[in-house]
């Protein structure tokens, strides 16, 4: 805080355990842990492992070796502790704020009403087969701040619970990049909301996987979604592929949500999902299928109350999902 600080390991199998504020932290100042090589593990509650507050920059970057990056999830089903209380999971999850996120202060939560810009957090893991373990806000998030996962290559395995895999809110922006390896997302926790490429709230969020066959699990708003005048965006290149989602507002999305009876519901919101190669299963509304084209914004809803169904009805919410075996552009 207020300063720089650097914790640099040329190699070897490490163990790294904090608390919170830690394993590349920062607010109003500069914080890095990089290591360049050994199969490490780093384990942490809260505002950890590549965390930026106001005018922050926190960064972990490793280099080499199958790691696992650890942030206690709080359910105590899932062997957690829940000891960061989290507004989303009460009592269930904790408020990671971890794993390449970028955090400010909403003025309209605080006695004094003085808010402040978040800052920077990024989570670079360059090769390696790792697991990213968290809870709420994680893995490339943000909440009124910028948030970075880039992991380069590898098969790895993230679990979370809400706001995760490249999801803000509140002004935030995030980056979630996955270079290459067959990656699963969510098999075992019961992810609840809001998570894998979304943008809530007047925040930007892309999803990026650009290679070998993935297995995503993901909430009723997920992959590449849209919520109160927000913009999700997931983009899989490549590979078999399998999509597992709970309701339609998933797979290139847009709904006004909140908002949609105040003056914000006259303002876009997008979705985009778009599936560029490889081949794909898909397990939500039967009108995402391999080859095909579709939208689903409530506010452009059919009278039958259905999908729209690819029709791209006139309104300001905007989603788009796209399938192409070959990669090809829209006719």
């Amino acid at each position: 805080m207020l300063g720089v600080g650097v914790l640099f390991d040329d190699g070897g199998d490490d163990t790294y355990a904090a608390e919170t504020l830690s394993q590349g932290a920062s607010g109003f100042g500069v914080g890095l842990l990089l290591d360049r090589a050994g199969k490490d593990a780093y384990r942490a509650y809260n505002e950890a492992q590549g965390f930026g507050f106001t005018q922050g920059v926190g960064a972990l970057v490793d280099l080499d070796g199958d790691d696992a990056y650890f942030v206690n999830p709080g359910d105590p089903a899932l062997g957690g502790d829940p000891l960061y209380a989290s507004a989303q999971l009460p009592g269930k999850g904790n408020t990671s704020m971890a794993q390449g996120c970028g955090m400010g202060r909403r003025f309209d939560t605080v006695a004094e009403g003085v808010g402040l810009l978040g800052g920077l957090g990024i989570l670079r893991d360059a090769k390696g087969n790792d697991t990213y373990t968290a809870s709420v806000f994680a893995q490339a998030s943000g909440f009124l701040g910028f948030g970075m996962l880039l992991d380069g290559s590898g098969d790895d395995t993230y679990e979370g619970l809400w706001y995760v895999q490249g999801s803000a809110a509140h002004l935030g922006m995030t980056f979630f990049h996955e270079g290459a390896g067959n990656d699963r997302y969510n098999p075992t926790f019961p992810i609840a909301a809001t998570s894998i490429g979304v943008g809530h709230d007047f925040s930007v969020s892309v999803h990026l996987d650009e290679g070998g066959d993935d297995a995503y699990a993901g909430p009723g708003l997920s992959m590449g979604c849209g919520n109160s005048n927000g913009l999700g965006a997931l983009v899989n290149v490549g590979g078999k592929d399998t999509f597992k989602a709970k309701s339609p507002y998933s797979l290139g999305g847009a709904s006004p949500g909140e908002v949609r009876e105040s003056a914000r519901g006259r303002m876009a919101t997008f979705g985009l999902f778009v599936k560029a190669g490889g081949t794909a299963t898909y397990d939500s509304a039967p009108d995402r299928a391999p080859g095909g084209t579709w939208s689903y914004a409530p506010d452009n809803a059919l009278p039958d109350g259905g999908s729209d169904a690819g029709t791209f009805a006139p309104g300001p919410s905007k989603s788009v999902g796209v399938d192409r075996a070959t990669g090809a552009s829209l006719p």
